[in-house]
């Protein structure tokens, strides 16, 4: 089991509708029986008087925002990946579509963006609800300073959210 400190601040990924949680640890329960020790703790979610079980999140939970960044870009680009694979499969049997062999595009150059900074994005500085978000598409701000805004079916905005 991993060991939290009280005070500890950790970011649970909550899903597409409610993207990236900040919690703080507040209390460190330890049971000692005469077979194993266990180590609960409580949780204090933003918008709530009542701590929480961390136990009950049963999400990915993440002690810091560069690896939860890491974590949902990686499951970004495996979704976008899998779209593609589909894509080219539709188009190899309705279009009789091979890849043509070019150059790659290159890429922009890159900005003095450090790991340590984590960019944040916000759409019209509210809250979108998830029929705005696949009607609107979500913004996600890459690692080359590039704002993409990608449009996902229902079936994979969980692949983003929820992992």
């Amino acid at each position: 089991m991993i060991k939290y400190e009280v005070g500890q601040v950790l970011f649970i990924l909550a899903g597409a509708s409610q993207g990236v949680v900040p919690v703080r640890i507040c209390e460190e329960i330890k049971r000692k029986s005469l077979t194993e020790t266990t180590i609960d703790y409580l949780v204090n979610f933003p918008g709530r008087d009542e701590p929480v079980n961390l136990k009950q999140a049963k999400k990915h939970i993440f002690v810091s925002e560069l690896e939860a960044k890491k974590y949902m870009m990686n499951n970004a680009e495996l979704a976008v990946d899998n779209l593609l694979k589909k894509a080219v499969s539709v188009a190899n049997k309705t279009f009789d579509y091979s890849r043509n062999i070019a150059e790659p595009m290159p890429l922009p150059p890159q900005e003095n963006i450090t790991p340590d900074v984590i960019h944040s994005v916000k759409v019209n500085d509210e809250e979108n609800t998830p029929a705005e978000i696949e009607v609107n598409g979500t913004e996600m701000l890459l690692e080359d300073g590039i704002t993409a805004r990608i449009h996902l079916p229902p079936e994979f905005q969980d692949l983003l959210g929820s992992g």
